[in-house]
């Protein structure tokens, strides 16, 4: 039986939408830019982060009036592994601000990032004792980009245990497998009565547990 012009167009049509709809598994959406950095204060440790451009934050007249740089902001969400010590994984949110000169700035140009690591474990029982919490992450370079080849930082965790100065390198992803480790409930969790010593003898988010 001959089928119908009409049939035909539809057939094709369906084909195309189901092409726009399905991309591969492994695409990042546009204006995506996912990295991998290694941490030298703690190298057995590793932020996976996507970060995306949000919004512009400055306006052409400040810029002009002021002879500050032109900035933007970029939103970032991703994970760290090893926080709370071997292959633990925590959820990572933040900002990254770019500052690209014009031909009116005299101000500093570069980015800045803002990371907070979203962590709370201990032995599992109420009012018992935690060994690992969240940690804050303030982190500057020169370079204008939201995904440097190094971001140099200052840390803290919510033991109060200061980190210092330390660094962000980029690593390949498909060549270091520490940046794709993924896990499913809490396998480090400390064991009740355990005692704490500080860092950096244990792992960034927290205490080291003997």
């Amino acid at each position: 039986m001959k089928k119908s012009n009409s049939f035909c167009a539809v057939v094709a049509a369906m084909t195309i939408t189901i092409g726009i709809v399905m991309p591969s598994s492994n695409a990042y959406a546009t204006g995506d830019k996912p990295v991998c950095y290694k941490w030298s204060a703690f190298e057995n440790e590793r932020f996976k982060l996507n970060v995306k451009n949000h919004s512009p934050l400055s306006e052409s007249t400040e810029e002009k009036n002021f002879g500050h740089a032109r900035q933007t902001s970029y939103s970032v969400h991703g994970k760290e592994v090893g926080f709370c010590g071997g292959d633990s994984m925590v959820g990572v949110t933040g900002t990254v601000i770019t500052a690209k000169g014009t031909s009116h700035t005299t101000g500093q140009t570069g980015a800045h990032m803002g990371l907070e690591v979203h962590a709370s474990r201990g032995d599992g029982s109420f009012g018992g004792e935690d060994s690992c919490r969240s940690g804050e992450f303030d982190c500057t370079t020169t370079d204008v980009s939201p995904i440097p080849t190094v971001w140099t930082c200052e840390s803290r965790n919510e033991f109060d245990i200061y980190h210092g100065a330390s660094t962000l390198t980029q690593v390949d992803e498909s060549e270091d497998p520490r940046c794709s480790i993924f896990e499913d409930g809490f396998g480090n969790h400390a064991t009740s009565g355990s005692k704490a010593v500080t860092a950096p003898s244990g792992p960034a988010g927290g205490l080291n547990v003997q």
